[in-house]
């Protein structure tokens, strides 16, 4: 088992855990529970699940991007689709320098540590959510990608809109109800899978 795979699995326990606590009692209440009762715990699971999948995110890109750099600094020096990725993501280029003599890898080892840099910044600081337009600015500069699936990237939508609403807004009129937030993380789960496999290849 990779350390991708324990990722995955710790998120899935995780997510369980938040279901058995706020959602699974309304599941077998069956459809007479009125709104009121259930909508601080169906914020706190849209809340909280939210985080873990965004967190679970920012540690494939962060890990996949180290694994990928750990690979070029050793030395056999190997070239990963990552380091290709990161590669194409820095806005520097080596080249000739009357004032420096450095060979070609100090070269690149000075861009990919910048670059590095930049971007743990923009997964650890800067990034704000789980939206198709956040995790690509996450994963595709270590060189993964986002399944073109309609109802995986519906899916998404849904779950950012909904915590944004929970975020940011008192007492709702319109509740998601439980149901659907089970049958939401359903349909997450291959999303969070899909990426764990894509690490595991690529490091």
């Amino acid at each position: 088992m990779t350390e991708f795979d324990e990722k995955y699995d710790e998120l899935k326990a995780y997510i369980s855990e938040l279901e058995k606590k706020f959602i699974d009692r309304f599941l077998s209440s069956g459809l007479e529970t009125n709104p009121e009762e259930y909508e601080l715990d169906i914020r706190a699971y849209c809340i909280l699940s939210h985080a873990a999948f965004e967190d679970y995110f920012e540690q494939i890109a962060e890990g996949v991007m180290i694994k990928g750099l750990e690979k070029w600094y050793s030395p056999s020096r190997e070239i990963t689709p990552p380091l290709l990725a990161l590669a194409a993501y820095s806005e520097k280029r080596i080249g000739y320098n009357e004032k420096k003599t450095e060979i070609p890898f100090d070269q690149l080892r000075e861009i990919f540590d910048e670059t590095k840099t930049k971007l743990s910044t923009r997964i650890r600081k800067e990034n704000h959510g789980i939206s198709v337009e956040h995790l690509a600015n996450m994963l595709l500069p270590v060189g993964l990608y986002i399944k073109q699936d309609v109802n995986l990237r519906n899916s998404l939508d849904k779950l950012v809109k909904q915590r944004g609403l929970y975020a940011h807004q008192g007492r709702l009129k319109k509740h998601p109800g439980s149901r659907n937030c089970k049958k939401l993380r359903r349909r997450l789960s291959p999303v969070v899978r899909g990426f764990a496999i894509q690490s595991q290849r690529f490091v």
